[in-house]
């Protein structure tokens, strides 16, 4: 997206670490920086954020679902799994995080 209006370099240097978060956190699911350690919420790896209930999104990865949907972004940031296995791994890793925040709600 291009610049519009007036920006500094403090501007700058806040779009270029978000920008590198999101693209961390697309390749690896870990958004940290050589700079800043993003520490995870839950000893689950991945779990970055706490969410009281779970959002449609989070709802939606176990949802029986294509896997070539998600081919492409996997292409585009070159990361090669195995979409099937994953996708009951990550059921399974969402089901234990859900089983812990309710168990201490």
């Amino acid at each position: 997206m291009p610049w519009t209006g007036p920006h500094n370099e403090e501007d700058k240097a806040m779009v270029k670490l978000y920008t590198t978060l999101f693209a961390n956190f697309i390749r690896t699911g870990d958004p940290s920086t050589k700079d800043r350690h993003w520490a995870p919420y839950l000893p689950l790896e991945g779990a970055y954020i706490n969410i009281n209930s779970p959002s449609d999104a989070e709802m939606s990865r176990c949802l029986p679902i294509p896997a070539d949907r998600l081919n492409l972004w996997r292409d585009m940031v070159k990361v090669k799994e195995n979409l099937q296995e994953d996708y009951l791994v990550e059921c399974q890793a969402r089901d234990i995080m859900l089983d812990q925040c309710n168990a201490n709600y």
